[in-house]
């Protein structure tokens, strides 16, 4: 069969649903150039629409030597998990041609599928193009191409924990024009980006995104089952009854997770730390871990969201020393890493270490609401706790700053202490009862933080130096330092040396 005859012109283009129809004739037939030419024109209906079996006996038909001529096939069998390395190898992945810009993507969705996030995000900044095709605002002429990149972009971005980057690129996806037949790319754009929100952003966001995939037709790839999944999992996030998210969790077809699989756990620890079952998530964490999951141990999001809800667990159950543990496994550049080392800074007392680590997030967590609110409540009890209430008030006040007024359900993020502050000080702060607070009030009550002097004195007090070796060496009189000393042990509970170096080694101090 001629290509005329096969493909018809653009103008008496068919229904996408009429070629697939025309390729698994093909496929029974074994008419492998006929297969070809449709797979040349329309290779995301068939991807998205044909099963991964009948793809796979389609690129067997074909061959090798068909596979290394046609980077179509190349990237179609990068995307059904064949090895991407052995796969780029038979292509030169030319950004300037549309095949090559196929490989290109695959070969980051097959690093990124394989846990190789890392290099997936390598190739994502350095080996793709940088600038996407301009988007027609009627029309999408490149068959759905630049639409599956900026998805495939957001996916990497997000794995590896580059979060603003990822909104970026799936907010591309959903600008483009929508090519039939190719649907739920915009509404797997749609359900990531909610992902997004509900873990580290607006809450009322990701529920707007719900109401746009809504109104877009559901289609009938099979990846509308994913979406889906992603749907359960946001809807699990955004629900302020713990109990009734743990029971949609446990209703999600977990086979149907993919990759994003570290959301589904941050629901499940959130939904716990709320039901205030540390015990059981600390063993339900225990097991996750001896999944074998996809991904690089302290890599990205994906390499360190199960170190991060066990040292939150930590934080919780007040077991500084597993919080210090877990947090060396997970990658420190991740924002939501910096928080938990804030929270982990200011719950050892390291009061000046949380207000910097605090600061230095900033910037980080604009685009992030609920981490930004979790970056100023932190902000605002360490300003307490060094006894600077201005600079308190002034954290608080930053809040005003934000796109939407503090809701009440958000003012939960906040300690009791600096709920009275915000309400006496801060402009538009919510009166109303809110449910119980994140973190903040279950951490040590502020008066048994050791000072930064204490801190000291504990130190030395750990090389076993007498009183009055330890007072010349701090240069303090004997009564000065048997001042500070019953501050110490009260504080850390203590009625003896031991017993202060003991809680001491606890907190992470020592």
């Amino acid at each position: 069969m001629s290509r005329k005859a096969s493909i018809p012109s653009a103008a008496a283009r068919p229904q996408w649903a009429a070629v697939i129809d025309d390729f698994r004739r093909a496929l029974r037939v074994r008419s492998a150039d006929e297969m070809h030419l449709l797979l040349s024109r329309y290779p995301l209906h068939l991807f998205l629409h044909l099963d991964a079996a009948e793809l796979r006996t389609a690129l067997d038909v074909f061959g090798d030597e068909r596979a290394v001529a046609d980077g179509n096939v190349t990237a179609m069998r990068m995307l059904l998990h064949d090895d991407p390395t052995a796969a780029v190898s038979a292509s030169d992945l030319r950004p300037s041609a549309r095949a090559g810009r196929a490989v290109g993507v695959a070969y980051m969705a097959a690093l990124r599928l394989q846990g190789r996030h890392r290099d997936a995000h390598a190739v994502m900044l350095h080996r793709l193009p940088r600038r996407s095709q301009p988007m027609h605002p009627i029309a999408d002429s490149h068959d759905g191409w630049p639409q599956f990149h900026a998805l495939q972009n957001g996916l990497t971005a997000i794995m590896m924990g580059d979060v603003s980057r990822a909104l970026n690129a799936l907010e591309e996806a959903r600008w483009r024009a929508i090519t039939p037949g190719l649907e739920v790319i915009t509404r797997d754009a749609l359900a990531k980006a909610a992902l997004v929100h509900a873990a580290f952003g607006d809450p009322a966001v990701a529920r707007a995104l719900a109401t746009q995939c809504a109104a877009i037709e559901r289609s009938t790839s099979w990846a509308e089952a994913n979406v889906d999944v992603a749907w359960a999992v946001v809807e699990a996030m955004l629900c302020h009854d713990a109990a009734d998210a743990r029971s949609r969790l446990e209703k999600i077809e977990l086979s149907r997770l993919g990759e994003i699989w570290p959301f589904y756990v941050q629901a499940e620890y959130r939904a716990l730390d709320s039901l205030g079952a540390f015990a059981h998530a600390d063993g339900r964490l225990t097991e996750l871990t001896a999944l074998p999951f996809a991904f690089e141990p302290g890599q990205g999001y994906a390499g360190s969201v199960l170190s991060l809800m066990m040292a939150l667990n930590g934080i919780a159950t007040g077991d500084p020393a597993a919080v210090r543990r877990h947090l060396a496994d997970c990658d420190q550049r991740f924002v939501l890493t910096g928080i938990v080392q804030a929270l982990y800074a200011l719950q050892i007392g390291a009061v000046p270490d949380a207000i910097a680590q605090a600061l230095k997030l900033r910037g980080a967590t604009r685009r992030l609401r609920r981490i930004e609110l979790w970056r100023l409540s932190i902000l605002g009890d360490a300003h307490l706790a060094a006894g600077d209430r201005p600079a308190a008030i002034r954290a608080l006040r930053e809040t005003a700053l934000l796109p939407e007024p503090l809701s009440s359900s958000e003012r939960g993020f906040f300690s009791n202490e600096l709920r009275a502050v915000g309400g006496a000080h801060v402009a538009g702060w919510p009166a109303q009862e809110s449910p119980d607070p994140v973190y903040m009030d279950q951490l040590p009550r502020r008066e048994n933080h050791l000072t930064e002097r204490e801190v000291e004195v504990v130190r030395y007090l750990n090389l076993h130096a007498s009183r009055r070796d330890l007072a010349e060496a701090l240069f303090v009189s004997p009564n000065t330092l048997k001042t500070q000393l019953r501050s110490i042990f009260r504080k850390l509970g203590a009625t003896s040396r031991d017993e202060a170096l003991h809680e001491a080694a606890l907190r992470g101090i020592l």
